[in-house]
């Protein structure tokens, strides 16, 4: 399905304390934080099946309006392609036939650990899944600079970069991943470098080879979003499915909502204003507001944005519209690679492959190539359309 697959899936329901009381019985639950108040339960003893447990106590707003008055809500975190292959690290649903399979084996395996509602399936409700795609062949360094360069480019109305990693986690590494979020439609979108992810994990070394030179692309739809996609769907089966055979639709949708400018290419400052020259001709004034802007941007810390760029120069409303209208018409970013050794990189559009890369790519690259005497890496493979 165009390279996409589904990750993760969370299916959940509201149980009672009776309920709860039986599950600790047949099945080992080991709370997730020590003493009195701990509110998760967490068990692993299906994980190489694609199955985890999870058990907390519902808030009081969840008891009073969601649950019925139930205490305890469940969560079955589901890996589709374990459900097919015991403890792969790597997709293994590439068609049709193969998730249908991989829900079929999953509605045996309810069965065989629950009882009762928790046993079927249409008793839950899909409150989470994760679209993603693996683009490889992508140098590491190259990922890094894909990253922050994302990081400083506008968004629109409705999105936000997620910080909560960065604040929170001492050793999160801001080159590694990058993400984004609406809540306003219940999704994150997430690129993030695999390989360092699964060292992060302590994958062993077969996995870390497969994982090298990958920028992995997720879509993590909680249940809003679920249910805007899936509206004509019935029953969790139908939403699975659904989702599964409009993926490459669904994310090419929200990327293209999120960025401002995701087509436009990123050059060397050199070639930067070789390109502004050639292309503005006699046009000085206009010349020296793109480079002005590029400047802004090159001779910063490497973390300010287009958009503090602009408010920096300080120009009018007016200027500022058509200031970008200028980059647009000639396909390039005023943004600025940290590597001052890279003389071109593709847009993000065509390096996610959402498209393949346009005449302004290409010329570019020729460019960079016959400036520096060195041939640009270009991603051209598995484009989406």
């Amino acid at each position: 399905m165009y390279g996409f697959f589904i990750h993760t899936m969370e299916l959940s329901q509201s149980i009672s304390t009776e309920e709860f009381n039986k599950l600790k019985m047949s099945i080992r639950l080991f709370p997730e934080h020590k003493g009195a108040d701990n509110n998760r339960w967490r068990s692993l003893d299906y994980e190489e099946s694609g199955i985890t447990i999870v058990i907390r106590k519902s808030s009081l707003n969840e008891k009073l309006f969601l649950n019925r008055g139930k205490d305890y809500a469940i969560h079955i975190l589901v890996n589709p392609s374990r459900l097919l292959v015991k403890s792969t690290y790597i997709n293994k649903i590439h068609t049709r036939g193969e998730i249908f399979y991989a829900i079929q084996s999953l509605e045996k395996l309810l069965l065989d650990i629950f009882s009762g509602s928790l046993s079927n399936l249409y008793e839950y409700k899909l409150t989470r899944i994760d679209i993603t795609k693996d683009i490889k062949g992508i140098p590491e360094n190259l990922i890094h600079e894909y990253i922050l360069l994302m990081r400083r480019m506008s968004l629109h109305s409705g999105y936000c970069f997620n910080t909560d990693l960065e604040k929170y986690c001492a050793e999160f590494r801001r080159e590694d991943s990058v993400n984004i979020v609406s809540d306003s439609q219940g999704m994150e979108f997430v690129i993030y470098n695999k390989h360092r992810a699964a060292i992060d994990n302590n994958y062993d070394d077969e996995i870390l080879g497969y994982y090298e030179n990958t920028m992995r692309m997720e879509l993590r739809c909680n249940r809003k979003f679920i249910k805007v996609k899936t509206k004509h769907s019935d029953g969790i089966f139908d939403e699975i499915i659904d989702i599964y055979e409009k993926m490459h639709i669904i994310v090419r949708n929200v990327f293209r909502h999120i960025f401002f400018d995701p087509d436009l290419c990123y050059v060397s400052g050199r070639l930067f204003n070789q390109i502004i020259s050639e292309k503005c001709g006699t046009k000085k004034k206009k010349a020296y507001k793109m480079c002005h802007l590029g400047n802004l941007l090159r001779y910063s810390d490497g973390i300010k944005t287009i958009d503090d760029a602009i408010d920096e120069a300080d120009y009018s409303d007016k200027v500022r519209s058509k200031l970008m209208y200028y980059f647009r018409s000639i396909g390039l970013s005023p943004l600025n690679m940290q590597d001052r050794n890279i003389g071109f990189l593709q847009s993000i559009q065509s390096v996610l492959e959402m498209s393949e890369p346009s005449e302004y790519e290409i010329e570019y690259l020729k460019m960079a190539y016959d400036l520096y005497g060195i041939k640009p890496f270009l991603h051209t493979k598995g484009v989406n359309g």
